[in-house]
C-alpha cells in the first residue's frame, strides 16, 4: 500500500507542475500579445513612413511637404501658396510675389552706381570714385591736382610757353590760328596780331609788319656807302636796323654806321628815292 500511494502522490505533482507551467505560459503569452497589440497600435514617428494618425506638424520626419509646398500650423497639413490671394505665405516674398507681400525695400550697397551717405571714395570707389590724392602746394613738384594756372610755383610752363586761364594748362602759341595770343606781336606774328602804325602792311613771309618801301637792303648799304665817301670818310660798319616812318612822315631804311674819322655810330635814314637823311642818336 504504501508503494502504491507513493507512485500516486508523485503523479499528482507532475499534474499540478504540468498545470502551473501551462499557467505561467498562459499569462507570459497574453502579456506579450498585449504588448506587441499596443506597440502596433501606438504612433511609430520616425519610421520614414506616414501612417494615417500622423502629420507635417506633428511628424515632420515621415510626412514631409512637396517642393514649393510648406507645413500649416494651424491646419496640421501640406499647402502650397498661391501669390495674389493676398496673404503672404512662407515660402512667399517682395521679390517673388509682391502682389501679397508688398514691394521690398531697396536696398543700400556698394557697386549700385550712387554714392550713398554712408559710402565715401575710400569705403567704395566703384560708386564715389578713387580719391583724389592730397597735394602740397610750392613744394616744386607738379602733383595731379595742380596746374600752371592755380599752382605756378610748382607748375611752370616751358620756355615760349604760356598758361592759358582758360584751360589751366601750358600752351605755345600757334602764329597764324587766328588768335593773338601772349609772346605774339605784330613785330613776330603779324598774321594773328594787327599791325599798329599807320601805313604798316603784314610781310606773309616773315610774318612781321613793315612799311612797303621800293628799296632793297643791297641798294640801301650801297647808297650808304656811296655817300660818306663822297663826304671824305670811310665806312667801317653798316646796318640796316628797321624800316619805319621819318619824322616828315617818309618811309625810310633805318641804318646804323660807324665812321673811321669820327669814330662813332651814325645813324641815318634813307628812302625809296635814294634821298639820305643823317638822324640823330638819343
Amino acid at each position: 500500500m504504501i508503494m502504491q500511494y507513493d507512485i500516486g502522490e508523485e503523479k499528482n505533482l507532475r499534474e499540478i507542475n504540468k498545470n502551473q507551467f501551462i499557467a505561467i505560459f498562459a499569462v507570459i503569452l497574453i502579456i506579450a500579445v498585449i504588448f506587441l497589440t499596443f506597440n502596433l497600435t501606438r504612433e511609430t514617428c520616425g519610421n520614414s513612413i506616414c501612417r494615417g494618425d500622423e502629420n507635417c506638424f506633428d511628424c515632420p520626419k515621415d510626412c514631409k511637404c512637396e517642393v514649393e509646398e510648406y507645413c500649416s500650423a494651424k491646419e496640421k497639413t501640406c499647402i502650397k501658396p498661391t501669390c495674389g490671394d493676398g496673404n503672404c505665405e512662407k515660402l512667399e516674398n517682395c521679390s517673388g510675389c509682391p502682389v501679397d507681400c508688398g514691394t521690398c525695400p531697396v536696398v543700400l550697397f556698394c557697386g549700385d552706381g550712387k554714392c550713398d551717405e554712408d559710402e565715401t571714395c575710400s569705403t567704395c570707389p566703384k560708386d564715389c570714385g578713387i580719391c583724389k590724392p592730397t597735394h602740397v602746394y610750392g613744394n616744386n613738384i607738379c602733383e595731379l591736382e595742380e596746374n600752371c594756372y592755380d599752382c605756378p610755383k610748382d607748375c611752370k610752363c616751358e620756355v615760349e610757353e604760356y598758361c592759358s586761364a582758360k584751360e589751366k594748362t601750358c600752351i605755345k602759341p600757334t602764329c597764324g590760328d587766328g588768335n593773338c595770343e601772349p609772346y605774339e606781336n605784330s613785330g613776330n606774328c603779324c598774321d594773328d596780331c594787327p599791325c599798329i602804325s599807320e601805313g604798316e602792311v603784314c610781310n606773309k613771309d616773315t610774318h612781321v609788319c613793315w612799311f612797303p618801301i621800293n628799296l632793297t637792303d643791297e641798294r640801301a648799304i650801297e647808297l650808304t656807302r656811296k655817300y660818306f665817301e663822297e663826304k671824305g670818310d670811310e665806312v667801317l660798319l653798316i646796318e640796316i636796323v628797321y624800316t619805319g616812318l621819318t619824322d616828315e612822315g617818309e618811309v625810310a631804311k633805318f641804318i646804323r654806321v660807324n665812321l673811321k674819322k669820327c669814330d662813332r655810330l651814325n645813324m641815318i635814314s634813307i628812302t625809296g628815292e635814294g634821298i639820305i637823311k643823317e638822324e640823330l642818336i638819343y
